[in-house]
């Protein structure tokens, strides 16, 4: 086990750029935040206590707020004001040792990418190879930082690629988030993505607004050749009444979906980060081949486990029994299991009806836990976890009855 608890995330923006001056540290070229973090990996804001990111990327999308109106600045900075979201600048937060190390991986790079390939690649939306320059850039530094590196979705695909395609989020994150993703993709997301918020009409001329006024800046700005300012300056040139619509949709958006991310991290603080931070994340750093598959792992369980008591509750046995699986991912012992179904507990065999041979209890397996795979300390650590996903259900519910 490792002995650093990971409690934080880390994002990034456009970092690539770093690699086309000397000196990384002292760099002013421009970097942003990537929106699509906002409704692709939003889960990121409640499952860390904070979020790190570069200052610049997270300054860049200020700029963009108060020159060009963009909502998403505004929402990184209530991000940020309830300290889910933490810049960091890298003259000032870095100790010398993490600066150091910092050097020479930047220097490593430097020498074995071009800026010709760092073009290419952004015009390919090749976004794959931009993020593994990014994440070699970052390693020793979220390490240091007690940081999971969140590989979120890059901006390059909005400008070359499908923009109707919802690019897949890749890397250890999207891995161990993958059974939120798939149960309750509510948690996954701050805001709507864009095609839900607007009309394709609505969507069509922005984009087409997009394609006039900003494609071919997109190059130099990413680069870091074209300053932020002189973007800005040439967008507002542009049509702006196009990217109302979406703006205000989104910030109302976010007006609704703000308290709920406040109500998720207060459950979180008391049921999550506890065990996520310190002994399961740890895992993925300690065996980085097998450790983010045992994280999706609990986090499975602790999810069926959640739809299990749903289930139990409400008193339906036949749909309760769907989140026991052939590998029985409960998170009790089979006599609570037979005192939830209204059987005896103290009895050796049972067979119960309907249930296809799924619960055949007998000497061997009473008062051990069902998933034999699993110590009683992961199983208690599960059941806590569970806990939270049932407050998050419940928080949502809420939230539903407000708007």
């Amino acid at each position: 086990m490792s002995s650093k608890d990971i409690k934080n995330g880390f994002i990034s923006g456009w970092e690539y750029n770093l690699i086309l001056d000397r000196d990384p540290i002292l760099s002013s070229r421009a970097s942003g935040l990537p929106a699509k973090a906002l409704w692709q990996c939003g889960s990121i804001f409640w499952m860390f206590e904070t979020v790190e990111c570069p200052l610049r990327a997270y300054e860049g999308d200020l700029s963009a707020l108060k020159n060009l109106g963009w909502a998403t600045g505004a929402i990184f900075a209530d991000l940020k004001e309830m300290e889910a979201l933490c810049p960091i600048d890298l003259k000032e937060a870095l100790s010398p040792t993490e600066r150091d190390k910092f050097v020479k991986n930047h220097d490593k790079i430097r020498n074995s990418i071009s800026e010709s390939q760092l073009r290419n690649d952004i015009v390919a939306g090749r976004v794959e190879r931009l993020d593994a320059t990014k994440l070699c850039l970052f390693e020793s530094l979220m390490r240091s930082r007690n940081c999971l590196p969140v590989v979120s979705p890059n901006s390059v695909k909005h400008w070359y690629g499908n923009q109707e395609t919802i690019e897949p989020m890749h890397g250890v994150f999207a891995e161990i988030t993958g059974p939120i993703e798939s149960s309750l993709p509510i948690l996954t997301y701050l805001i709507d993505p864009p095609a839900t918020l607007v009309s394709q009409e609505v969507l069509s001329r922005q984009q087409a607004e997009e394609e006039r006024s900003q494609k071919h800046l997109i190059p130099d700005l990413l680069l870091g050749h074209l300053p932020q300012a002189e973007y800005e300056s040439l967008v507002r040139t542009g049509d702006m009444s196009v990217y109302e619509p979406l703006n205000k949709m989104m910030a109302e958006c976010w007006s609704y979906r703000k308290p709920l991310l406040l109500e998720l991290r207060r459950s979180a603080k008391r049921n999550l980060w506890k065990h996520l931070h310190k002994d399961w994340l740890p895992e993925i750093f300690d065996d980085p081949q097998n450790g983010p598959a045992r994280v999706k792992k609990y986090i499975k369980k602790a999810l069926d486990k959640t739809f299990y008591d749903a289930e139990v509750a409400s008193g339906s046995l036949k749909r309760a029994l769907r989140f026991m699986g052939a590998s029985f991912m409960l998170v009790i012992t089979v006599p609570l299991l037979l005192s939830q179904l209204g059987l005896d507990p103290g009895i050796v065999n049972v067979s119960v009806p309907g249930t296809a041979g799924l619960i055949n209890v007998n000497k061997d397996v009473l008062n051990k836990p069902l998933d034999l795979t699993l110590s009683e300390k992961k199983l208690k650590e599960i059941h806590t976890v569970a806990t939270f996903f049932q407050e998050a259900i419940a928080a949502i519910k809420k939230a539903e009855q407000r708007h």
